[in-house]
Parts: structure tokens; C-alpha cells; sequence
């Protein structure tokens, strides 16, 4: 399937992001966390970084319940394999923040912001692919040893693409890194802009393993200061088809489903925790795809957890339609959201699902900035009206306000 740049707005290149900061918040920013719940029309949003989307089934179930506890109990995996909390009651955020530090599932206030990492969800069980998970534990380390990263804004993050069939590949972020021609060395790219001229990002350098986590520190101390623009992970080619749905059904050693549009509640989590306890050891990971790995799963297992996943309402085939589909919270989420694009993709993955349809590679926006996926699609609905959307097709408008 094609993929097509479409006109979504882009994101501001800045030092630090505006909006409602808070005490503790010196940047300012405007992106939730554990410490920084957001107002949006359904309530509180909160963020939990979830540094390269690694996470034990007793945290899992720890965000069920806190946000069954604080509000309405919808949890989000996003498109860098973090969770949202929303809905969450104007006096809940104290408590939400108080159970959720005690599964290690914030690192403080200020050192939060520090744990933005994305990594590629299957490093380790493809062969065609680099492993950048042992880089992870140290850089973590640097990173709560620096408090001058305290200046970092909530957009800042890393990401670690080992390449394979489930690459990373074209998400963006401040610093990137990705394996090297040469074994044991990464290219590092930086997303900063240096001396009025467009920085490393088109010149990366090279690091050995080794001091790959030094390295990544040392690019995020030198963007302080700095124009911040992002950079995109590199795009092998040919893009693997899998890429588009992310890890589904089973693998060499893994299972991987999704709940649909990637959002959850706490009976959803409840039941991947059991199957994380049941048959990975209770390990987890988060896929950008807004979908969930179960890890080091033996063969005769899978299948059991394939049901009991296709079960508890997670979708586990790359043949069903709701798999390619994005969507952002809409109008029933957020102020800018001109149309109910959660809703909208409901009745269409519906009414796909009903006719045997094939999936269709499809972000649906309730406003021009595109949040819920800047990556291209083949197919994208913005919304430009109450109820109305502008159709995107092969890179161009295809209608109006339908």
C-alpha cells in the first residue's frame, strides 16, 4: 500500500512548547504527564511515559485501576508506546499521581520528561534487526543523573530503531539513532539547529555501541538552547507491508494484538495482565501502533493466547480492518476536534467488518493537526466542519466538507 504525504499541519520547531505549565514545569510544557493533567473536553489527560514501551503486567493492571479510580477508565496506547490516562476528575490528579509512582511508572515531577524513548518493539526476536534494548537501562541512568535535562520540554524524546520488519521507521524525534553500515556502530542524528544552518540530523554521527548512551545524553544537553526541529528515522527500502499494522497475531517467540483505535478500560487491561502472568512471565511492550507484544512465548502457546486475546476484544490478525485504522479523540475529546472522529471510525471499521472488507490504511483527524499520526497514510479524513471532512487520496484533496 502507498504511502502519501498529506498537508496535516506541522508541529512548531521551539525550545520548549507553551501552554498551561505548572509548578515544577519550567518549560512550560503543554504535553500531559503523571505531575501535568491537561484539561480536554472529556475530562483530565494524563501521560505515562513508558520508556521504550517495556512494562510488567502489575503496572498494567496499576493504570486500570488508578483510572477506573480517577475518572471514566479510558486508557490510550499512543503512536510512541506511552499510555493516557483521560477523563480523570478536576480533584483526582493528586491520587492518580501517588498510584501510579509506587509501580515505578514515573520517574518525578521533573525527571519525567527525561524518559521520552521509543524503541523498536522486536530488536531482539528479528534476525534482521539490531537489538537497541541494552542501550536503554544505562541511557535511563544518564538521564536521571542529569538535571540539567530538567530544561527539556514535554516534545523532546529519543528514539532507537533497529531496523527489521517491524522498524521504527519514519516516526520522529529529537534524537535519533539507527544502525550503522558498520557492526557494532550507530549513526546518531540530532534535531536541533545549530548556528542558523540545519543541524546533524542530514550528517549523522557515528558511536560505537558502547557509548551510545553517553552520546544520546550528550545531544540532548546540546539542544538546550537550541531551535528544536525533529528528526525522522530513516525509511529502509522497500517499506515492509507489516509495518503499516505493526506486530499482529504470532511470531518466532512473540505474540502481538491491539485493542481497537488502541484504546483500552480497566477490564481490557485486567486481561492482558492475566495473559502477560499466564505466558510471557508477566512482560509486556507497547508498540508505536498502539498495540501490545507479549515476548518470549513458546510455540505451543500461542494459539491459547491468541484466543484468549481475540477474547477479551483485542484485535490479533492483520486481515481485520480495524487494524489500519487511526483515529484522534475528536470533538468528544478535544476542543479542536471538529468532528467525532473516535465515533466516526467506529461505525467505519463497523461497517467494513460487516461487508468482509480488506483493511484500508486510514487516519481519521477532527482537525487539520493530524496528532493522532504524522506519519503518511494512504487515505486521510481531517475534519473541516461539525460532521464534515476533507478527503485526502494519493496526496491530494479528493473532496470537500462530505
Amino acid at each position: 500500500m502507498p504511502y502519501v504525504l498529506l498537508a496535516c499541519l506541522p508541529m512548531p520547531a521551539t525550545t520548549g512548547t507553551t501552554g498551561a505549565g505548572t509548578a515544577g514545569d519550567p518549560a512550560g510544557s503543554s504535553c500531559p504527564s503523571v505531575y501535568q493533567v491537561l484539561a480536554r473536553a472529556d475530562g483530565g489527560l494524563a501521560r505515562i511515559r513508558v520508556p521504550a514501551g517495556r512494562i510488567g503486567a502489575e503496572a498494567v493492571e496499576a493504570v486500570g485501576e488508578a483510572a477506573a479510580r480517577s475518572g471514566s477508565g479510558v486508557v490510550e496506547i499512543t503512536n510512541r508506546a506511552n499510555l493516557q490516562v483521560r477523563g480523570i476528575r478536576r480533584d483526582a490528579g493528586k491520587s492518580l499521581a501517588e498510584a501510579l509512582l509506587t509501580p515505578g511508572l514515573s520517574g518525578g515531577p521533573a525527571a519525567d520528561r527525561r524518559r521520552n524513548i521509543l524503541l523498536d518493539p522486536l530488536g531482539d526476536l528479528d534476525e534482521d534487526a539490531v537489538d537497541f534494548a541494552p542501550v536503554v537501562t544505562p541511557l535511563l541512568a544518564a538521564l536521571d543523573a542529569e538535571p540539567r535535562l530538567d530544561e527539556l520540554d514535554g516534545k523532546f524524546g529519543f528514539a532507537l530503531d533497529g531496523g527489521g520488519r517491524f522498524s521504527i521507521a519514519g516516526r520522529r524525534a529529537t534524537v535519533v539513532a539507527t544502525a550503522a553500515d558498520r557492526a557494532g556502530v550507530a549513526d546518531v542524528r540530532c534535531g536541533w539547529v545549530p548556528d542558523g544552518e540545519e543541524g546533524s540530523s542530514s550528517r549523522p554521527r557515528q558511536v560505537l555501541y558502547t557509548d551510545l548512551a553517553a552520546a544520546l545524553v550528550a545531544a540532548a544537553l546540546d539542544s538546550l538552547g537550541r531551535r528544536r526541529t525533529s528528526v525522522a528515522v530513516p525509511v529502509a527500502s522497500p517499506v515492509p507491508a507489516a509495518r503499516v499494522a505493526g506486530p499482529l497475531g504470532s511470531g518466532d517467540g512473540w505474540v502481538g494484538a491491539m485493542p481497537v483505535l488502541g484504546r483500552t478500560d480497566p477490564p481490557m487491561l485486567a486481561a492482558i495482565a492475566a495473559a502477560a502472568r499466564r505466558y510471557s512471565k508477566g512482560l509486556l511492550r507497547l508498540t508505536p501502533w498502539r498495540g501490545v507484544v507479549f515476548p518470549g512465548v513458546c510455540s505451543e502457546a500461542r494459539e491459547a493466547l491468541i484466543s484468549d486475546l481475540r477474547g477479551a476484544g483485542l484485535v490479533v490478525e492483520h486481515s481485520d480492518p480495524a487494524s489500519t485504522v487511526v483515529a484522534c479523540a475528536g470533538s468528544s475529546g478535544c476542543t479542536s476536534g471538529a468532528t467525532d472522529a473516535i465515533g466516526d471510525a467506529r461505525l467505519i471499521i463497523a461497517a467494513r467488518r460487516a461487508a468482509g472488507k480488506e483493511p484500508l490504511e486510514l487516519h481519521v483527524s477532527g482537525c487539520a493537526k493530524c496528532c493522532a499520526h504524522h506519519a503518511p497514510a494512504a487515505l486521510t479524513m481531517i475534519g473541516s466542519g461539525r460532521d464534515r471532512y476533507d478527503l485526502y487520496s494519493g496526496g491530494e484533496l479528493r473532496a470537500s466538507a462530505v
